[in-house]
């Protein structure tokens, strides 16, 4: 079995496993933090990094655990499916994690759809090493097309990553 077939099945694994795990919800409540109609604010976006922000469907992913497991999946589907199209099969290594928020429950913005959501982002120092064969504008561009919609990839350089803060309304989940 190849590597990344393996590392993919071990995901999966972990994923499907991970389905039993709990969130954290306020003792005696059955809501979590914050509850229905209080907006959650998350931290301001570091313009000189690069963001997976991700609006997980709560019907693709119950905890938070499996939610941080099913974006971590996606992406590194993603990454092969760009490395096996642009660079000979070389893997995409990102930057060095900075940062992660999350994931948070929360509503996703309205053109996303503005269902209820898991809302995680992990932050990197900019760049994509890896593959030298393709100008790394390319490897963004391929790197967006393949996540799934309910994952947004902003760039240091995006003009997306120049917008306000992103205000989502927490969600109750039960």
């Amino acid at each position: 079995m190849r590597i990344r077939e393996f590392t993919t099945t071990v995901m999966l694994v972990t994923l499907v496993l991970l389905q039993g795990c709990t969130a954290q919800r306020a003792a005696g409540t059955g809501h979590y933090p914050g509850g229905t109609g209080h907006a959650f604010m998350a931290p301001e976006i570091d313009q000189t990094q690069d963001h997976f922000i991700a609006w997980i469907p709560l019907d693709r992913a119950q905890t938070p655990a499996v939610a941080e497991a099913l974006v971590h999946v996606e992406l590194a589907k993603a990454k092969d499916r760009v490395g096996m199209k642009l660079c000979d099969g070389a893997w995409l290594i990102d930057g060095e994690v900075t940062a992660r928020y999350g994931p948070v429950p929360a509503t996703a913005p309205p053109d996303l759809g503005g269902y209820p959501a898991w809302y995680y982002r992990i932050s990197h120092q900019p760049g994509l090493k890896g593959c030298i064969a393709s100008p790394t504008s390319d490897l963004y561009r391929e790197l967006r097309v393949n996540l799934p919609q309910w994952i947004l990839l902003q760039t240091a350089a995006s003009p997306q990553a120049q917008s306000e803060p992103i205000t989502a309304t927490a969600s109750l989940v039960k």
